[in-house]
């Protein structure tokens, strides 16, 4: 399967779910996938850089997942770092 376009990210739709991604915080980070796509840049960066809120009824996080995982693929997000790799705050506590 080939890595979608800028067409194909604009025409994206996603199911609502009860509890999922704010669609406002999704639609910025299309818009901004979709700005680099047009200029032949990589959107993994933005990708990486994202910070998708939730919302009570918002997108369905495996629609928005699968469409961010054919845009960067291999990419981990912050919503699935392992717990052993995440820092939290008991991280900045013990470097004190």
């Amino acid at each position: 399967m080939s890595a979608p376009t800028s067409d194909d990210v604009r025409s994206a739709e996603f199911r609502l779910a009860k509890s999922g991604y704010d669609p406002d915080d999704v639609d910025q980070l299309l818009e901004q996938i979709v700005v680099a796509l047009d200029a032949g840049e990589p959107c993994g960066a933005i990708i990486d850089a994202a910070d998708l809120g939730s919302a009570r009824r918002g997108y369905e996080r495996a629609d928005v997942d699968a469409l961010l995982d054919r845009l960067a693929p291999g990419r981990i997000r912050p919503a699935e770092t392992p717990v052993e790799e995440s820092k939290g705050i008991l991280g900045f506590l013990r470097r004190g």
